[in-house]
């Protein structure tokens, strides 16, 4: 694991348990290019490439990419300079081989450039001796890649999945800034991929009628799926599939709650909330009176407050409340002195 970065501040987990079956596929939109070259230098926070192949890494990647930033990298000074919307088009992957025994790409995102040394800052884990290649894709192949990964992925599920119950997609924060104006073009080619291997398909192929599931969305810097192993990488396309139900037998059992537990669990609710808020508040100011700029986001210091209130004992449970929970075993007995078999049969 990474060590946690300086201004970091907690880690928010989820955890589900679907009644039906799930699959997950995590998926490179971007073309392979002819352009490679090995990794000769790395930074010791495993995420700066200071040489290809030798050379510092930045002009080697200025030249791959046709001048994508070379007005940063030789009109930038001596601070770093943020290439991410330069760099969009022209992802850094390495090759790797899938758990299907696939040819797959794990993108790699330049972040930064230090023109003074042409290092580069990455947002996904780079490693001395290894083979980057040069991805390109345009910001409509981009549009269109999207459908495509995701008819893919309902195929890759296989039996179960052909009329997907429902869908979670994750398409990264850096291809939707490049692909902003046609976002809604790429939540259609959403629907179309679901719909082809799914919910609409039809013998004569694709339904386009308004077939497939219904999904949701979201835009995130860096995404973790399995790549032959789980990984995290940049500018990638997650699809979580929901298939059919799963067997009665598999499902975990539910009581349904009283309306005198969900009075209480709404209370408690409220509660929380106010909690959050004060110790989100308490957090932010404690970090702006440090002096520095305060950077701490919302979410973090809210995932803090969560882990620190569910550390607390809770009623809620999906089995019994407090009011119907088995009784505690009753406390062992303190060790004295026996008392007499022939007092006991006596006093029987």
């Amino acid at each position: 694991m990474r060590p946690p970065a300086k201004d970091a501040a907690g880690v928010l987990v989820t955890a589900m348990s679907p009644t039906v079956h799930v699959a997950i596929t995590l998926t490179a939109l971007h073309a392979q290019t002819r352009h490679s070259g090995v990794v000769t230098a790395a930074g010791a926070d495993g995420r700066t490439i200071e040489k290809i192949d030798g050379r510092p890494a930045a002009e080697v990647y200025d030249e791959w990419c046709d001048g994508a930033i070379g007005a940063k990298l030789r009109g930038g000074g001596d601070a770093p300079q943020n290439i991410l919307g330069e760099t969009t088009c022209f992802p850094l992957a390495r090759q790797i081989e899938d758990g299907d025994g696939q040819t797959a790409h794990h993108l790699i995102h330049p972040s930064f450039v230090h023109p003074p040394t042409g290092a580069m800052e990455t947002f996904a884990d780079v490693r001395e001796g290894e083979t980057l290649l040069l991805m390109n894709a345009k910001e409509e192949a981009i549009v269109g890649a999207v459908g495509g990964a995701t008819s893919k992925a309902v195929a890759w599920a296989g039996p179960g999945f052909e009329r997907p119950s429902g869908a979670m997609v994750i398409y990264c924060a850096g291809c939707f800034l490049a692909t902003r104006p046609h976002i809604g073009l790429v939540a259609e080619s959403i629907r179309r991929g679901l719909a082809s291997g799914g919910r609409g398909k039809r013998s004569g192929g694709t339904d386009d009628s308004g077939g497939g599931c219904a999904f949701v969305g979201g835009f995130t810097y860096g995404e973790q799926g399995p790549i032959g192993e789980n990984t995290h990488a940049n500018l990638m396309y997650n699809v979580l599939l929901f298939g059919e139900a799963k067997p009665a037998e598999a499902q975990l059992p539910f009581r349904q709650p009283s309306a005198e537990e969900l009075a209480r669990s709404t209370a408690s609710a409220l509660s929380e909330a106010t909690v959050l808020k004060q110790m989100l508040a308490q957090v932010r100011s404690r970090h702006i009176s440090r002096g520095c700029p305060c950077r701490i986001s919302h979410v973090s210091a809210l995932a803090l407050a969560w882990l620190y209130l569910r550390r607390r004992p809770r009623w809620e449970t999906p089995r019994w409340s407090r009011s119907s929970r088995p009784p505690p075993p009753p406390p062992p007995r303190r060790r004295g002195r026996r008392r007499s078999c022939s007092r006991s049969c006596a006093t029987s």
